[in-house]
This record gives C-alpha cells, structure tokens and sequence, in this order.
C-alpha cells in the first residue's frame, strides 16, 4: 500500500522555508557556469575563465488541506479514528499560500529541503499558483528559486596573529603608509602654498602681455 500512495502522490514531500510541502510532483536542480568565449592560453589557470552561476531550483507540488499519507491512514485503520479527526479542519492550503505570499514579499533568504540535497539562502524567483475546480481543497504550485550569495568581509589585521618576520615586514609597511601621508611642509617647492613654481609662471606670463602693451 505504501508503493501505491507513493506513486499518486508523487516523490514525497520537501518544505520551502516553514511550509511543509505534500507531494511534490517535479523537481529541477540547475547548475549554470559563465564560461568565456575568448581563447585561454596554453598553461593557463582554466577554472579562472569559468564563473560559477547562482544556484536555480523549481519546484511542483501540493499542499492539501486533507494529506493522505501511508502513516496517517494506518494510525485510523488501527485506532478507529474518523475522517474528520484525522483531518481536522485547519486550511492547511491557505496558510501555505499566505506563507509563500509573506516569504515573497519579504524579500529575505530561507531554506530549501528537497529530496536531494538542502539549499540555503534561498529567494523567489517566481510562483505560479492555478486554481481549479478540482483541486479546491489544496493548491498545486510551481516555484522558482535563486540562490542569493552571501559575501563575506574580510577580518582586520591583527599582528598579534602573525610570526615575528611578518610582524616586522607589517610594522615597515604601516610606518611607510605613515610617512606618505604627512603634509608637505610650507616650505617645500612641492607645497601648494609656495611660490616657487607659481611665481616664474606669473611673472613669464606678466612679461609677454607686456610687451603686447
């Protein structure tokens, strides 16, 4: 028996962010890479010409507001429970279909557990959700997802963590960076207050309108 809901109820359940899905009747895992069109050179470094893409998932599934489950319809055969106990009457679908709304709006990461593998920081790509009148008690979806890639910053400096030779070579190129940023002084022909490049340049100037005059 369990074989048969299997096969009706597809490969089994996944969940996108807190929504536990049903059935879930397809999934496509996508892997893309931006390889270059340009020649690479004998020699070298091939994986520097190929850009890894953003991980892509679609889903199809369903979420029922009455799930048959194998475990579920034994739990009644054994323990005379009713329909209507073992399903209760929560709207199971349109709570699935406010969280997906929320999760689309909100426009923040989730998680993504599929019968493959579990993906993290996940966003909406796009959700199509038909309603017909034969599936008025669940709502069959398809869902694109996009990895969103988290870049982390790199930590500061810290010499304490370095060996003496490194502290040292550290502590030249600080003292260096110190010392090309100090302020020209006044009377350096560099500065920017001295006359000694302004003042020839004015006076040659001066002295060619004179002899116009």
């Amino acid at each position: 028996m369990a074989d048969v809901f299997s096969i009706i109820f597809g490969t089994g359940g996944g969940q996108i962010g807190t929504i536990q899905i049903d059935a879930v009747s397809e999934e496509e895992h996508s892997l893309r890479s931006e390889v270059t069109e340009n020649p690479v050179e004998e020699g070298a470094q091939i994986s520097d010409h190929v850009q890894l893409q953003a991980l892509e998932l679609r889903i199809d599934g369903v979420v029922s507001d009455s799930p048959l489950r194998f475990g579920a319809i034994s739990s009644v055969l054994n323990a005379g429970q009713t329909i209507s106990q073992l399903f209760g009457t929560t709207k199971a679908s349109i709570d699935a279909y406010n969280e997906m709304v929320r999760l689309w709006k909100s426009r923040q990461p989730f998680n993504v557990l599929t019968s493959l593998r579990r993906y993290e920081n996940m966003v909406f790509q796009e959700v199509s959700i038909p309603r017909r009148a034969a599936t008025g008690n669940a709502i069959h979806f398809s869902a694109t997802l996009r990895e969103i890639r988290i870049a982390k910053t790199s930590a500061t400096l810290n010499l304490s963590q370095l060996s003496d030779d490194s502290k040292n070579i550290a502590a030249k190129l600080l003292d260096l960076g110190a010392r090309l940023t100090e302020v020209i002084p006044i009377s350096s022909p560099l500065s920017a207050a001295s006359s000694a490049i302004t003042d020839p340049i004015s006076k040659g100037a001066s002295g060619i309108f004179d002899s116009f005059i």
